[in-house]
């Protein structure tokens, strides 16, 4: 964990998990995002060959998703897809090793219904996808495919200014605010902070990594969309968010090992 995001994984007590021994062990996230390869130093399996090698001096998304991912999720194995390049052969991958990956992190907007009926064969995979609500500013609509109504819809909040930032998408179908501002390494490995629901959404998807590891170690059955959805929203809290009126969300937090 990088030292500067210590204060918001205290808040989302991601490192008393890891005090207790999950850093996702066994777990497999799959990454769903542009077509940029993720950084070398962030460990990420690239299973089908349509990648653009990533430019120094220059930060793309996924390699960004992927870096926050790992930040929450140290040792889960992280599969990245260029989902825009390469949308059917990765619904086909994922088809195939659908009793291998855990969870999926889709933290993106795609226009209204795209790629519709590669969605609706996902959907019947029953893993869990964790997507971004979208940065357009909007109270009342969250994005695609973020607001199908079996994905898992986060939201930003943002710790250190407390407040769930202007442009984060809100509406009916938001299961939750995720944590957002957190810092990655570059292509060169110097720490920046990478904002949005994007990152509020991967950093989710971490800490869902972690409780599935503790699941696999405590020999749970495999977790569904409804149970991950369920685990999301009875554990966010409200009492976090100090300087908002909001009521659509509360901020999740992983719960003490007394409440598991």
């Amino acid at each position: 964990m990088l030292r500067q995001n210590k204060k918001v994984f205290e808040a989302a007590n991601i490192l008393k998990w890891y005090e207790n021994g999950y850093t996702g062990k066994n777990v497999n996230i799959a990454v769903l995002d542009d077509q940029y390869a993720p950084h070398s130093h962030t460990r990420v399996i690239l299973p089908i060959a349509h990648h653009n090698p990533i430019i120094k001096g220059y930060e793309f998304h996924k390699p960004n998703s992927c870096s926050v991912v790992r930040e929450a999720c140290p040792d889960a194995n992280i599969y990245g897809f260029n989902w825009f390049g390469g949308a059917r052969e990765t619904t086909r991958w994922l088809i195939e090793n659908r009793e291998k990956i855990d969870i999926v992190n889709c933290s993106f907007s795609s226009p209204k219904n795209s790629r519709e009926e590669l969605w609706n064969v996902l959907e019947k995979l029953d893993i869990p996808f964790i997507c971004s609500s979208g940065n357009n500013g909007s109270s009342k609509f969250i994005s695609y495919p973020s607001c199908l109504d079996w994905t898992i819809s986060i939201g930003a909040y943002n710790l250190l200014k407390d407040e769930i930032p202007e442009y984060s998408n809100e509406g009916e179908g938001l299961e939750a605010l995720g944590f957002t501002y957190i810092y990655i390494p570059n292509s060169v490995e110097n720490p920046f902070p990478f904002e949005g629901t994007s990152a509020a959404a991967s950093l989710v998807t971490g800490m869902l990594g972690l409780y599935i590891g503790w699941r696999k170690v405590s020999g749970k059955t495999r977790l569904t969309i409804e149970e991950a959805k369920q685990f999301i929203v009875n554990n966010c809290s409200d009492t976090i968010i100090k300087n908002s009126d909001s009521k659509s969300a509360g901020v999740f937090i992983l719960p003490d090992f007394d409440r598991l």
